[in-house]
């Protein structure tokens, strides 16, 4: 068990959020506005899934009282680089943007576990039929616990999905865009309707991809291992914290393809995104993988520890809102 608690907020949970739960405020192009008031005209491109986006945690210290948001700078360049392939210009500095972040948590005043999401969409300047496109930008923020719970330490099962993860050179997947998770929630359906927690995605050539909204390890006699970048995976900004960590751990980690039967035959699995963190697989389709490993376990705590600001030398990943 990781030796820093999450705090869990005392309400029904769905996913980690808050059920029903609607935010005060929320930032939308330039400045802080009540959550209600925050809306786009219908005829957009938002209602064809040309939305980029980020999911960025921040954490509650309540011995510091403060919240912390881990890996903000990163977040927010994975953004903008969204945004360059999406054709989009996000019109406000990247400074700006940050500034918009913190100020949407603090105009909340959360002191709890945090999600918060910048969003930027093509819209048009009115009246709309000039069809004179511009760019949309808000941020917005929930209270978030675990993801799954209880299971975020004894593991998921999870099943490899008939629907194959997009190429880059259909949609590419580097950029955090909702029209390319489409196909990862066909994936989610199916397979949660079979019994199974999550969903595991394959290329197009059959190799191992990614999770639904998070990326995958496998560890193979001592050596912490995940897809290539490209396999069509998200360039996942905690994906590459635990390449890091598990080198500072000692332990030898390398991106490679990875064949669907190696999941079978591995020692450890796990899944691991902002959203995620860390959890592991205890089951891949019908073969044990068995319990949480050793490594899984030292990874999940260096990450519970670093996002609490209990590791020095990851202190410079976090960011205080307040």
């Amino acid at each position: 068990m990781t030796s820093v608690i999450q705090l869990e907020p005392k309400y029904p949970l769905v996913g980690g959020f808050r059920k029903d739960f609607k935010p005060g405020f929320c930032w939308m192009n330039g400045k802080i506005i009540d959550w209600m008031d925050a809306n786009i005209h219908i005829d957009t491109p938002t209602s064809r899934g040309e939305v980029i986006f980020e999911g960025i945690r921040g954490y509650w210290v309540p011995e510091e009282e403060q919240l912390y948001v881990w890996f903000l700078n990163e977040h927010l360049r994975r953004l903008f680089n969204s945004a360059k392939i999406r054709r989009m210009r996000i019109p406000y500095s990247f400074d700006e943007m940050k500034s918009a972040l913190l100020e949407t948590i603090v105009s909340n005043e959360y002191k709890e576990d945090t999600y918060v999401q910048p969003w930027v969409f093509r819209t048009f300047k009115y009246p709309y039929y000039t069809m004179e496109v511009t760019t949309g930008c808000c941020v917005f923020a929930t209270p978030r616990a675990r993801k799954f719970g209880d299971k975020q330490f004894t593991g998921i099962k999870a099943g490899i999905s008939s629907w194959l993860r997009l190429p880059d050179i259909v949609s590419p997947s580097r950029a955090k865009c909702y029209g390319n998770y489409i196909g990862n929630t066909l994936a989610d359906i199916d397979i949660k309707a079979s019994g199974f927690d999550a969903a595991i995605m394959l290329t197009l050539e059959g190799k191992v991809s990614e999770g639904t909204g998070d990326n995958i390890f496998i560890v193979r006699e001592g050596k912490v291992i995940t897809p290539s970048i490209t396999q069509g995976i998200l360039e996942g900004v905690t994906r590459a914290f635990i390449l890091k960590a598990a080198r500072d751990l000692g332990y030898d980690s390398c991106e490679r393809e990875i064949d669907r039967s190696e999941l079978y035959v591995a020692d450890e699995i796990f899944l691991c995104g902002t959203g995620t963190e860390i959890v592991p697989i205890i089951r891949v389709d019908t073969v044990d993988v068995g319990e949480r490993g050793p490594i899984t376990e030292k990874l999940q705590r260096t990450l519970y520890d670093a996002i609490r600001g209990k590791i020095s030398k990851y202190k410079c990943h976090l960011t205080p809102a307040y």
